[in-house]
């Protein structure tokens, strides 16, 4: 009878033991999945947007989202993740050179945390914008309107405009002759310029002090108002599209970046990043094709 107490009692207390690991293990293998989005600054638009594609994505999955505003320097960050379950973490810069990807990736290797970073079309973001892909983009539409001779109006500052303005001059038939002007509409040195401003049929404009440039020059006289205007870099000036002022703007899907960075957190990135440069496509956006489904997502905010 002691026997059979005993091995009775050893029986409940292992059935025991098995519920506390399986309600654990249980516990665990159900836990969302959280990713960590961080950014200079929360109220950026290009960040909202980005967040709204990492939500849909992180939905479509069960796991959520969560956002924060990085801190002008130090590593407050770190703090955050260590103190909240955090499976991923995403982390947007965009032209700011107060971030270090290279360090990002470091420390998130120290802790074991995969890590997308999002940015400019560098080296050091596992997602990024196509800036060449742009260029071409627009003299693809240049040239669909009509274009004849084009004056590249590029703003200096700006490290993206560069890229676009050396995608656009590879994408350039060589029969149509061009000139470069700087953001203030000063001309860049050039040989055998047989061109003037005046004469051309088409600006294309690289950065967003190149396209308010480009806009101002319209206003004031100093373009003339059948001259077309491609520009990038501006938010979404959809009273410039619908008066003509400029022809066509082209728009980075942020929503896709954020998206895609999801995606590939889910899928199981690798430690301090991935492995390849992904490179997501401007969407060329004209008064015609504005309000078209596929470009809500790139051009308007989502509401709740």
């Amino acid at each position: 009878m002691r026997r059979v107490a005993f091995w009775g009692a050893l029986c409940a207390a292992a059935f025991a033991v098995g519920i506390f690991f399986w309600h654990n293990h249980t516990k665990q293998a159900v836990q969302t999945d959280s990713y960590a989005l961080f950014a200079l600054g929360e109220e950026d638009a290009a960040f909202q947007k980005i967040l709204q594609g990492a939500q849909a994505a992180a939905e479509e999955r069960g796991a959520e989202i969560k956002s924060y505003a990085w801190k002008n320097g130090g590593n407050d960050w770190m703090k955050k993740i260590q103190q909240e379950h955090t499976d991923g973490m995403i982390w947007f810069w965009d032209k700011d050179d107060r971030i270090d990807p290279e360090n990002i990736k470091e420390k998130c290797a120290q802790i074991g945390l995969p890590v997308i970073l999002i940015g400019p079309g560098t080296a050091e973001a596992e997602i990024c914008m196509d800036e060449k892909g742009a260029g071409s983009l627009m003299v693809q539409e240049a040239l669909a309107q009509g274009a004849q001779s084009v004056v590249f109006l590029m703003d200096r500052r700006d490290t993206a405009a560069a890229w676009q303005l050396d995608g656009a001059k590879s994408a350039l038939p060589g029969d149509i002759p061009y000139v470069e002007a700087d953001e203030n509409g000063r001309w860049l040195p050039q040989e055998n310029r047989e061109q003037k401003r005046e004469d051309a049929t088409f600006v294309l404009a690289f950065g967003k002090a190149a396209t308010e440039a480009a806009i101002e020059m319209k206003e004031k006289g100093r373009l003339a108002r059948n001259v077309p205007v491609i520009g990038t870099g501006c938010p979404m000036d959809v009273e410039s599209l619908e008066n003509g002022t400029v022809s066509a703007l082209l728009y980075p899907s942020y929503f896709a970046m954020g998206y895609r960075a999801v995606e590939k957190l889910h899928d199981g990135a690798t430690l301090g990043g991935g492995p390849e440069n992904e490179q997501i496509p401007y969407r060329v956006i004209t008064l015609e094709n504005l309000y078209d489904a596929e470009n809500v997502s790139y051009v308007f905010p989502l509401l709740d």
